[in-house]
């Protein structure tokens, strides 16, 4: 299944719980057919039961967690990473995102002399 938008999932749980056809959400929300069942079944796994509750949760219609190995990171996660590995360190000298961001940034408040 593609990716919809969580706003398009909800509409869709939302029509099917008052009985509009999956085939007839399918041409007014202009999605595949089966895209709107699968939509529904995973909701139903989810716990999403219009027989007794018509309400539509979050949890129904949420992305589920990626599996497999994350992307590389940038060079700002990179550095946040590298920065905060000790505990309040980042907050005392400043982290590398935070010198990183200041140094390509003229334009930021001066410093205070003291």
């Amino acid at each position: 299944m593609g990716y919809h938008p969580i706003e398009l999932r909800i509409q869709v749980l939302s029509l099917s719980a008052f009985g509009v056809e999956s085939k007839a959400i399918a041409a007014g929300l202009d999605i595949p057919y089966r895209s709107v069942q699968k939509i529904i079944q995973r909701a139903k796994e989810r716990g999403f039961d219009p027989a007794t509750n018509p309400r539509v949760k979050m949890e129904y219609v949420e992305d589920a967690e990626r599996s497999g190995r994350p992307k590389k990171g940038s060079r700002v996660v990179a550095a946040e990473s590298q920065a905060g590995s000790g505990a309040g360190a980042g907050a005392e000298s400043g982290s590398g995102v935070e010198a990183e961001s200041e140094a390509g940034n003229q334009k930021s408040m001066p410093e205070a002399q003291t």
